[in-house]
Parts: C-alpha cells; sequence; structure tokens
C-alpha cells in the first residue's frame, strides 16, 4: 500500500510525503527534505510564466476556460467510456445526454479560448 502522511511521525526519520510511496520503494518525495522538489519546481515553473507573460490575466483566463470546461465534461466522459467497455448498463439516453455534454463543453471550450486569446 501507499503510505499518506501530511507531516512527521514521531521517533521515525524516514519521513515522506502525502500520496508518495516510501522510499524503500523509490518514492520521488521520499527522505527527510524529498518534498521540497516538487515544491521547487512547482514554483520555478510559476515564477517563470509570469515573468515572461506580459499580461498574466489573459493566461489565467485562457487557463480557466480550458480547465474549468476539461473538468466540466469528465464525468460525462468517464461514464461514456464505461458504458462502451461495458463495466455498466448501456442506455442508448445516458449516451446520447454524454455526448451532448462533451460537445457542448468542447465547444464552450473552443470559444472561450479564442475568446481569451482575441
Amino acid at each position: 500500500g501507499r503510505e499518506v502522511l501530511l507531516g512527521t511521525r514521531d521517533g521515525d526519520e524516514d519521513d515522506t510525503c502525502s500520496l508518495m510511496p516510501s522510499e524503500s520503494r523509490g518514492g520521488i518525495c521520499a527522505g527527510k527534505w524529498g518534498y521540497l522538489i516538487p515544491r521547487v519546481g512547482v514554483v520555478l515553473v510559476c515564477t517563470t510564466i509570469a515573468s515572461v507573460v506580459a499580461d498574466v490575466s489573459l493566461l489565467v483566463s485562457l487557463f480557466g476556460s480550458v480547465g474549468q470546461t476539461g473538468l466540466a465534461l469528465m464525468p460525462a466522459a468517464i461514464d461514456w467510456k464505461l458504458q462502451k467497455e461495458g463495466h455498466i448498463p448501456k442506455s442508448d439516453l445516458r449516451i446520447t445526454c454524454d455526448i451532448a455534454v462533451v460537445g457542448f463543453c468542447i465547444l464552450i471550450m473552443v470559444a472561450g479560448s479564442i475568446t481569451s486569446i482575441t
């Protein structure tokens, strides 16, 4: 199993970061200072992007239009895939609704991206 630790354990030197495998299993965040690697990486990437982009509000708008609609279409896409693979019973009405939701989300994603860019 995977260990989930949100802090340090008393008397234990093998601290691991949240949702990562322990050091004995080769986790990237294992060890006393391993949690710093992903955090520093994310901060450096975000700092670089904010420094390079002239108008960060446009970038946030673009990420929002792509990310939020992507999140909105995920349940429909997953339901559609599970029906297609036979993991859940097929329903023509649900498949039609799933296709409509995915299509609408893609339409909104494209329109939001175009609006953000222009």
